[in-house]
């Protein structure tokens, strides 16, 4: 049985990823831009099309950081220690300019590197069909909007499908990416609403809980038909008052410190997927992570199912990451970053992808 939360509405949205998937096998791959408000459901829309997908691809997923801290690339470098140690070697070639280079030939050097990046990352296509999941591309820096741009452009006709989740109208340089982008002809875009009375109803009586109209009509507008909130406040009377920040809180105090450092590990590292990083980059050891985990999902912080990217919504994550102190972030990027590239010097990368 599926232990995730029920899935409600988003027909059309999700017949629309299923489809590119299927196009993406077929060797017409594209972007899919997945937008909307925090707490909308982005996340889910797309675990969700992942579970239901056909056929065989290889999977990898990253997430932006927005606490401080992150080297430039870092999702893509994430996905990278997943995927290839030749893709890690492309991004990380020119990670330290030398001091007194002329301007013209660092501009030359970065746009060598991410064409080589570029190249790396549709040979692995190449070989076998594969979805890049990128999460919360409004916090992503500059670096990595250039390279998803370099990759959009050059993407039609191939079997990569990079789907990407951002927040609404995102400004600065990431709007200006984002609307680049777009513009593609191998892009979709899919922009999500909150939940509609109706499918708050479905969402009650999926979980046994009462449907009557009044109650439906206090739940929906105490949560604004947010999907996260709805599911939170779903076991209560009333949903007026609901505040992500309290729920988050009262679920992490279910958990002992240690375990918490190890949730700000899994904020660091975006998954849960491979526990002997996350105990590298976490300073304890497997057996502790594994404890971590389990009780992380009783509580309801990360996706019950355990196969997902890690939270069981972007809204506890932003929480979880929100409550990190910089120095400590700053040192688990730290330890993150030295522990993917030792794996790829050994050839061996930090994550698996995903080939259900």
């Amino acid at each position: 049985m599926d232990a995730r939360r029920p899935f409600v509405g988003r027909g059309a949205e999700l017949e629309l990823l299923l489809g590119r998937l299927a196009a993406a096998r077929s060797g017409q791959g594209g972007v899919v831009l997945v937008s909307g408000p925090a707490g909308i459901g982005k996340t889910r829309l797309v675990e969700e099309a992942l579970t239901r997908r056909r056929g065989t691809a290889a999977v990898a997923r990253a997430q932006c950081w927005d606490g401080g801290g992150a080297p430039p690339l870092w999702p893509w470098t994430r996905l990278a220690a997943r995927l290839a140690p030749p893709l890690l070697a492309a991004l990380t070639s020119g990670a330290a300019p030398a001091l007194g280079v002329e301007p013209g030939v660092l501009a030359a050097e970065r746009f060598r590197m991410l064409s080589t990046a570029t190249d790396a990352l549709l040979r692995i296509a190449a070989e076998q069909p594969l979805v890049v999941v990128l999460e919360d591309v409004h916090w992503a820096d500059s670096e990595s909007l250039e390279l998803l741009r370099r990759v959009s452009a050059e993407i039609d006709g191939t079997g990569l499908l990079v789907v990407a989740t951002h927040r609404d109208e995102p400004a600065g340089l990431v709007g200006a990416a984002v609307a680049d982008i777009r513009r593609g002809p191998a892009t979709t875009a899919v922009g999500l609403s909150p939940l509609s009375p109706g499918e708050v109803a479905d969402y009650l009586r999926a979980v046994d809980a009462p449907a009557d109209g009044d109650r439906v009509g206090r739940l929906h507008r105490g949560t604004g038909g947010l999907p996260l909130l709805v599911a939170a406040a779903s076991g209560a009377d009333g949903a007026a008052g609901t505040d992500v920040r309290a729920v988050v809180a009262g679920l992490l105090a279910r958990l002992t410190p240690a375990q918490r450092g190890i949730l700000d590990a899994v904020a660091v590292l975006g998954t849960v997927a491979d526990p002997e990083l996350l105990a590298e980059v976490a300073g304890v050891d497997t057996a502790a992570v594994a404890d971590a985990l389990t009780d992380g999902r009783r509580a309801g912080l990360l996706d019950p199912a355990g196969d997902g990217p890690g939270f069981s919504h972007a809204l506890v994550r932003d929480e979880v990451r929100r409550a990190i102190v910089p120095a400590v972030a700053t040192a688990l990027h730290r330890r993150a970053a030295v522990a993917q590239q030792y794996a790829a010097k050994a050839g061996v990368p930090a994550d698996r992808p995903d080939n259900r």
